[in-house]
């Protein structure tokens, strides 16, 4: 495993959920960090731009920060990923690019659950009571779903989610834990009946939010690994091994 050295720099990557960006143009962000004791202190932020429809933007937007901050690629010892749920795509780009990086220049990864990073966008500094119920990758009738305590969390270690799991509308009603909740998080592609049911809870609706700052301040709090044994997060299979199995019978390639 690479070893770490003493002067912690990090970079970190988000491009899980473009549409948790305002601007269609933009698929995400970079971030660069420097550890201190009781904080990673952010020096740097760059868009990445959807310039294609293959991702060819990420790696531009990483040569463009480092260049800006004045950082080598060498300088970096830790690399981390905002790694799903979200888009079967974006996701396995981000985590494939922080892989190559770190390996290249003897880094660590460390692998962020959006869910986590998201969580911490919404809540930011202010005081929160109750259960915060963060929905990904929605597809059809269900949606990733992370439940997470908040109540007098202020900031640190975020709390494990009570639940993580794909589930509809009606688990959600079936499951008692998740009456405590009392915001949602939602983007375009949570299902409606998700959202009816929060709104029957009394929850309040907010907009997915996040990028690689929260990622960066996230990773604080995770342990690295080596980047052979980081990999995305997936909330169902990808559907092209969904395609193989039920077209061959098995999810061995050819």
């Amino acid at each position: 495993m690479p070893g770490e050295r003493a002067n912690t720099i990090t970079l970190a990557i988000e491009m899980s959920n473009p549409s948790m960006w305002p601007d269609p143009q933009v698929a995400g962000d970079v971030a660069i960090g420097v550890a201190h004791d009781d904080r990673i202190e952010p020096i740097g932020v760059e868009p990445i731009t959807q310039d294609s429809p293959h991702g060819d933007a990420l790696a531009p937007a990483i040569d463009r920060l480092l260049r800006r901050n004045s950082v080598a690629p060498a300088d970096l010892t830790r690399v981390a990923v905002s790694a799903g749920p979200g888009g079967f795509t974006s996701v396995r780009l981000a985590v494939t690019t922080a892989k190559v990086l770190a390996e290249a220049v003897d880094a660590l990864v460390v692998v962020v659950p959006t869910s986590d990073a998201v969580a911490r966008t919404i809540i930011g500094d202010a005081p929160f009571d109750g259960d915060m119920l963060v929905t990904l990758a929605g597809k059809r009738d269900t949606a990733w779903c992370a439940l997470y305590e908040l109540t007098g969390w202020r900031g640190g270690a975020l709390p494990s989610p009570k639940i993580e799991a794909v589930l509809s509308a009606e688990a959600l009603e079936a499951e008692p834990r998740f009456r405590s909740t009392r915001a949602i998080v939602a983007d375009a592609y949570t299902p409606e009946a998700i959202l009816d049911w929060a709104d029957a809870m009394n929850a309040q609706r907010k907009a997915l939010r996040s990028g690689a700052a929260a990622t960066l301040e996230a990773s604080r709090w995770i342990d690295p690994v080596d980047p052979v044994s980081a990999l995305p997060i997936y909330p169902r299979e990808p559907e092209a091994v969904t395609k193989w199995r039920d077209r061959h019978g098995s999810t061995s390639g050819p």
